[in-house]
């Protein structure tokens, strides 16, 4: 770990040829997700020969390749995807939104997503932008708030399947979004999140 964050290729190669851990997680942190983040593409390639996984998560659900972009080290993020990122995106959403709950929704929004987002007309941002009107609206569009380069770079409008895409597991379906949220992995709580967002709108887009 202290070879990887100082971007010493030659020592994590020694230390891997040494017997050392490719894989190993250590303070919430893995070795490839450090070299990730400060752009030490040597010591990316030697970590990943030695047995690193490109698809490995760390305790806040977040890959390598998230840190990459994040911070803006192209070529890492190039290579990770060169060797094999992916995720397992979810189910569609649009067969459960008929019989989805909003009130489930509003429950579980104020429980995991309240404290960084409004979803009241008038209420300004808080930490995240205001998701008052979300449904239907193009991507990174409030006024004044600053969005990460990855989001702004998606484009489109979220719709009912790009917010289950996004909400169901952010960091890995939009590498390098400021979003520190693990996601909400349960397909039916994730549906009435999203049934009670249509609903925070002055004219809620139709049901697919």
């Amino acid at each position: 770990m202290a070879a990887a964050k100082t971007g010493k290729a030659e020592f994590v190669r020694l230390l891997l040829d040494a017997g050392a851990n490719a894989a190993i997680e250590f303070k919430r942190q893995t070795a490839l997700e450090v070299v990730a983040g400060n752009g030490c593409l040597d010591c990316a390639k030697a970590l990943v020969e030695g047995g690193a996984d490109v698809n490995a998560l760390n305790s806040s659900r977040q890959p390598p390749v998230h840190f990459a972009i994040k911070n803006g080290h192209g070529e890492v993020a190039e290579f990770l995807f060169a060797q094999g990122y992916t995720w397992p995106a979810p189910p569609p959403v649009a067969p459960r939104l008929a019989t989805a709950d909003p009130e489930k929704g509003e429950a579980l929004f104020k429980k995991t997503c309240r404290k960084c987002h409004f979803s009241d007309s008038g209420s300004g941002r808080f930490t995240g932008p205001n998701l008052w009107d979300v449904v239907g609206r193009p991507r990174a569009n409030v006024s004044g708030y600053k969005y990460s380069r990855a989001l702004r770079g998606t484009g489109g409008h979220w719709t009912f399947e790009n917010l289950n895409v996004f909400i169901s597991d952010p960091a890995r379906a939009i590498p390098g979004v400021e979003m520190a949220f693990e996601g909400v992995q349960d397909d039916a709580g994730r549906a009435d999140i999203i049934a009670f967002l249509r609903t925070r709108s002055a004219n809620p887009v139709p049901l697919p």
